[in-house]
């Protein structure tokens, strides 16, 4: 350590020394944090050592192979990320009292939720605030070098609400809302008639494809083979479900999947119900400060709005008067 780790802070740190330093922790490189900030190379990597002689820590181990966290930077970016965050609310309130909600809104989902729900949110969201920027991320996205766990995305500060479908055990320090039920479906040739619901018991002697490997779905999945059926592993994996439509309308088996991922489905398959209750729950989650959030609020608002039986509060900020030319 020299002599500039152990300088005092002066007090003087920017926004844009925390954003540099973090946007290099989650590429992992001064050069694809530089290429996301759309700066170059050199103003990035002169941010983060003005951010360390000022902190009087060293952040970043810097190698042949990118950057990484030390061990305070690591503790550091969690407080960077909650600064910035209120830095970003603090800029919506003051927007928002000029009539016009501006800034950036970062929703963890997961890939059905993507497919099925966000469109709508983001171009409901676009008419009323045109100004608000919707960016949904997911947990494997915004920090490749950490396995984080959905939780840790909402308390660390890397989104501001998320979407899960993991019924929480212990619920903590965050707000969890139940938005709506998804039934899992059974994935069919498409034979030309309606199917009937159909039974677990019947599958007893059909392959069987499956998305994944992986946690979530998978896991449930296999429950409830192993449950019903006594079956460990399905006789086919796809990585995707896209692949397991393709292998249902080529014959191969049938598939079980989400009733949200099975919304628009190719040509040649067909989806039946179980006859047992078999179900997640995708619920909304919230850490409670975040609720403070215009943005969180009016997200919330419009989901309330396409999901009126849910659990959600009714939240909503005003739509700005410049909406619509009025």
């Amino acid at each position: 350590m020299d002599a500039a780790d152990n300088m005092p802070y002066t007090g003087s740190m920017t926004s844009q020394q925390a954003r540099a330093f973090l946007m290099t922790l989650e590429k992992g490189s001064f050069s694809e944090a530089a290429l996301e900030l759309g700066v170059n190379q050199s103003s990035v990597s002169y941010a983060i050592t003005q951010l360390e002689k000022e902190l009087g820590v060293r952040l970043l181990a810097r190698g042949r192979f990118g950057a990484a966290p030390t061990e305070v930077g690591a503790r550091m970016a969690e407080h960077l990320r909650k600064m910035l965050q209120f830095e970003e609310a603090a800029i919506q309130e003051a927007s928002l009292s000029g009539g016009e909600l501006t800034g950036t809104l970062r929703v963890l989902t997961f890939s059905t939720i993507e497919a099925a729900v966000m469109p709508r949110l983001i171009v409901e969201l676009r008419k009323r605030y045109p100004r608000l920027s919707v960016k949904p991320v997911s947990a494997d996205r915004v920090q490749p070098s950490t396995i984080l766990e959905f939780e840790d995305v909402l308390r660390n500060g890397l989104a501001d609400v998320g979407f899960t479908n993991d019924s929480p055990d212990q619920r903590q320090d965050l707000i969890y809302w139940q938005l709506m039920p998804d039934p899992f479906l059974v994935v069919l040739r498409d034979g030309g008639e309606a199917a009937n619901s159909i039974s677990v018991k019947s599958l007893a002697e059909t392959p069987i494809v499956m998305a994944g490997p992986g946690p979530g779905c998978p896991v449930r999945i296999l429950g409830f083979l192993q449950k019903h059926l006594g079956k460990e592993e399905p006789d086919y994996w796809t990585t995707d479900f896209d692949g397991l439509f393709r292998m249902v309308a080529e014959g191969v088996g049938v598939g079980i999947a989400p009733g949200l991922a099975c919304r628009a489905l190719p040509e040649g398959v067909t989806t039946a119900p179980f006859s047992e209750t078999f179900e997640r729950q995708v619920l909304l989650a919230v850490s409670p400060g975040n609720l403070k959030i215009p943005a969180v609020r009016a997200f919330m608002g419009v989901l309330k709005e396409f999901f009126p039986e849910s659990e959600l509060p009714d939240l909503s900020v005003p739509i700005p008067t410049t909406v619509g030319g009025s």
